[in-house]
């Protein structure tokens, strides 16, 4: 819809942040919060790649696209390298002082009893833990490159996973969440 509007003249830039993380976002609460309680698991074997991206880093290549974006482009704003799940869990899980999560459901099964947790929470109209959407998120490899940001706009991440994870913790503890 955007690209048609900057087709039509509209001067309007695309910013893509990739799976946003860090101090002051609540989204991602209960992944950290299942690792702590030793309830996450990996939707196959946890080698599906995901891009984390600090807050600090997706505001900064957010202001990067209002300041320098040409018009019409199009900017993919992700952390530092896309990683495996399980990568991201296991630091989540040093971070919080607790094991690594080491339990694996194939996909399938994971597609059926997220079925029935869907089906189960509307009829007695309550969230559910896993859903279908967690399911294809976990399950599939989601990686971008933010090559077009730098070498148009001079974005490139700052923070690292650990660093990052560390003070989204310190965090969520200050605020009482976990």
């Amino acid at each position: 819809m955007a690209a048609g509007f900057a087709r039509d003249g509209l001067p309007l830039v695309v910013a893509r942040p990739e799976f946003i993380y860090g101090p002051g976002d609540v989204h991602v609460l209960g992944l950290f919060r299942a690792i702590q309680r030793g309830l996450f698991f990996y939707i196959g074997d946890g080698a599906n790649t995901c891009h984390p991206t600090y807050v600090d880093d997706m505001v900064d290549g957010l202001l990067a696209c209002l300041r320098r974006g040409a018009p019409g482009g199009v900017y993919h704003i992700a952390g530092p390298r896309p990683l495996p799940f399980r990568e991201l869990a296991e630091t989540i899980a040093a971070a919080l002082g607790v094991p690594p999560p080491r339990w694996r459901v194939p996909v399938p099964l994971a597609w059926l009893g997220a079925a029935g947790l869907e089906a189960a929470g509307k009829l007695l109209g309550r969230d559910v833990p896993l859903s279908r959407t967690g399911v294809a998120f976990f399950s599939e490899n989601r990686r971008s490159t933010y090559a077009k940001a730098e070498r148009e706009l001079g974005f490139a991440p700052r923070v690292e996973l650990r660093e990052g994870v560390e003070r989204t913790v310190g965090w969520y503890r200050g605020e009482g969440l976990i």
